[in-house]
């Protein structure tokens, strides 16, 4: 995605301690050994995903409701931006607007390309052709 200048935003949730997963029915989600399966956030290979292709990682939890992390994560070159869901929204679409702008990424620039010049060619070849059929006589060619 660097490569190509495409950035990635990334929405992480969970906490570094972890957590058990549990589906909607109330059941725990169990290994093929019968253990619990736990789910931990490691939010470092995602900063660092985020900060090479020139997007942002959001932390969802911190600071909401739902017992997210107690303290705000360190903040490296792309985040990681934590708080509640509506400052979540808003910074995702504040990076989002930066993005449209050409201002978020390095590398990543939008370029005109003209192609009128194939319909200039066209349009030519078409009125001569034009001119042409119409200036024949066609009563004594057939």
């Amino acid at each position: 995605a660097a490569v190509l200048g495409i950035p990635i935003f990334l929405l992480a949730a969970g906490t570094e301690e972890g957590a058990s997963i549990i589906l909607p029915g109330g059941q725990t989600v169990m290994d093929n050994e019968g253990r619990p399966v736990w789910s931990r956030l490691r939010p470092e290979p995602l900063i660092r995903l985020a900060d090479k292709s020139g997007g942002m990682m959001f932390r969802l939890g911190y600071g909401s409701q739902d017992g997210g992390a107690p303290e705000p994560p360190e903040a490296g070159p792309a985040g990681p931006a934590a708080g509640t869901p509506a400052q979540i929204a808003a910074e995702v679409a504040k990076a989002l607007q930066s993005l449209e702008a050409g201002e978020l990424t390095l590398g990543f620039r939008r370029s005109l390309k003209e192609r009128y010049r194939l319909f200039i060619l066209l349009s030519l070849i078409f009125v001569s052709l034009h001119l042409v059929v119409k200036g024949l006589r066609w009563k004594n060619i057939f």
